[in-house]
């Protein structure tokens, strides 16, 4: 990979492509592990992909702004966009993109997207700004979606991990069919963990709104590394990995969702969205902690 930024602490130390302004590696200075997916192309490509304007699948692969109809890519446009390198100062790396010809063939407001990656003991804190460049108010969902390493120690297992949240929860899954939200179920009833399997991800994600809980760690009773995200403020929760035998969850915090299946309305209509006035910027943060 050509031109990956990094930066580093006595603790950790991360890379980031330009491509995407996304995180690729997460390594531990003290004994070597990595903490992140490393992208196995036959497997899945990515490695933490950011996700604008839209989350999710967008209704026939596309959006309507304004009564006007743009094709739209799964999870929007940027995570193959190149970014430019804002700032490299100790600890802190910043990328930025906006507006040009492109994207306004497949979204037609103008914009200013920097994405900031800070080091902070065993902490990496991703920073998401959003300037609205218009006349008038600019609408759009933005989130991550982060593919941790797992299992993050050898002789384990993904079926060796769970989830565990920070508060006790009783929430309905969201799960995807036909291309869309297709419904909700019953998922968790009072409790804070979710046991990772070989069969937990055949209807694809588990998407959750509203949750009480703003952290969540990946963790195993066999092992001493682990993994957590906290995501304060953050309307939806992802967690997927592909198929069976992956090694690598994803835990997403995001600011919106999948079209519903059979949805026909403008982007002002679609769940999650964010309304920005003219000049104004939306800032939001979540942060991994490696264990």
């Amino acid at each position: 990979m050509e031109n990956i930024r990094e930066i580093e602490n006595d603790i950790l130390k991360i890379r980031v492509k330009p491509v995407g302004a996304e995180l690729c590696s997460v390594r531990s200075r003290t004994d070597g592990t990595e903490y992140m997916w490393q992208a196995d192309p036959a497997v899945w490509g990515r490695h933490s992909p950011l996700l604008f304007p839209v989350i999710g699948r967008s209704r026939r692969g596309r959006c309507r702004i304004d009564g006007k109809e743009y094709k739209m890519p799964l999870h929007g446009f940027v995570m193959d966009a190149l970014f430019d390198t804002v700032t490299k100062i100790p600890g802190v790396l910043s990328f930025q993109i906006r507006d040009n010809e492109y994207t306004r063939e497949v979204y037609p407001y103008k914009f200013t997207l920097t994405v900031e990656y800070s080091l902070n003991g065993n902490c990496v804190t991703v920073g998401y700004r959003v300037r609205n460049e218009n006349r008038g108010d600019m609408y759009f969902s933005i989130g991550g979606h982060p593919a941790f390493a797992c299992p993050l120690e050898d002789k384990l297992e993904l079926k060796d991990y769970y989830l565990q949240f920070n508060k006790n929860e009783t929430a309905e899954r969201r799960y995807i069919e036909n291309g869309g939200i297709a419904g909700k179920e019953p998922f968790l009833d009072n409790e804070n963990t979710i046991r990772l399997t070989d069969r937990l991800f055949d209807r694809d994600a588990l998407i959750f709104k509203g949750l009480a809980s703003d952290s969540v760690t990946l963790k195993s009773d066999k092992g001493a590394k682990s993994v957590t995200v906290d995501f304060p403020g953050f309307t939806h929760l992802g967690i997927w990995s592909k198929d069976k035998g992956s090694r690598y969850v994803c835990i997403e915090p995001w600011f919106g969702v999948d079209d519903a299946v059979g949805f026909e309305g403008d982007i002002t209509e679609k769940e999650g969205i964010l309304a920005l006035s003219p000049g104004e910027t939306f800032n939001c943060e979540y942060t991994i902690t490696c264990n």
